[in-house]
């Protein structure tokens, strides 16, 4: 296992601890009239997304459809069980290959339908997790096509002696000075605000976590670089030097 992948599972398991403790703090965040502590609902929970949340590589696959890849160690369930949810106030509805349109309708798996996401958010829902967008700008295929041109790109500096300080990755994606990706993400940000103001009307007293990097930076909660940037631009560092 590379450092990278071992720093990522290790992010991935810590913002699990941290969402679970910051979610169980406000258990007792709220006072009766007589100045006791009263107890908050943190539950029911309902946790949708993609494979980054589903865990399609983690033991052990459980839920239908088999289709979905759904993982019973994967951070919804973490968070789940670290709040002491009972099975009744867990939903955990992520697919693998889902988009942000399996949000409001079924996804077809080959081995089952998923139905829409958000049929597992209702009024008494207390507790949200969304993950998703990925798959609506092609980062899989992304990922697939950089890593395949990045080490052709490095193999022929190599063989010619030279250092490979290129962006093979980057430059792919743009034409005549447009950013194809970028384009892909800006026009998935309307689709998320749509998906986030969905949540609100139906589960107007639940609490709601983006958990994904790529869509905090596409609702704007990130300004540092633009999504596509740090994605390729990281994707290309793998090959410098």
């Amino acid at each position: 296992m590379t450092t990278q992948l071992r720093s990522t599972l290790a992010g991935l398991l810590l913002a699990a601890a941290v969402l679970a403790a910051t979610v169980a703090v406000t258990r007792h965040d709220t006072t009766d009239p007589s100045g006791v502590a009263a107890p908050v609902r943190v539950g029911p929970y309902a946790a949708l997304g993609d494979s980054y949340t589903s865990g399609p590589r983690i033991s052990v696959q459980t839920g239908r459809p088999k289709g979905c890849a759904r993982s019973d160690h994967n951070y919804p369930a973490q968070v789940a069980a670290g709040l002491d949810l009972k099975p009744g106030d867990f939903r955990d509805v992520s697919c693998s290959g889902a988009t942000v349109d399996d949000l409001t309708g079924a996804q077809y798996t080959e081995k089952g339908t998923n139905p829409s996401q958000l049929s597992a958010v209702s009024r008494s829902t207390r507790l949200v997790t969304l993950g998703i967008g990925g798959n609506d700008i092609g980062f899989s295929d992304m990922i697939t096509r950089c890593v395949a041109m990045g080490t052709a790109y490095k193999v022929l500096d190599r063989a010619k002696d030279m250092s490979s300080h290129g962006s093979p990755c980057r430059e792919s994606y743009t034409d005549n000075g447009v950013d194809a990706t970028e384009q892909r993400i800006a026009g998935l940000e309307t689709k998320l605000t749509s998906a986030l103001r969905d949540i609100q009307r139906r589960a107007p007293e639940a609490r709601v976590y983006v958990d994904d990097e790529l869509q905090s930076s596409i609702l704007g909660n990130t300004r540092a670089a633009r999504p596509s940037q740090r994605v390729r631009g990281s994707m290309d560092g793998q090959w410098a030097g």
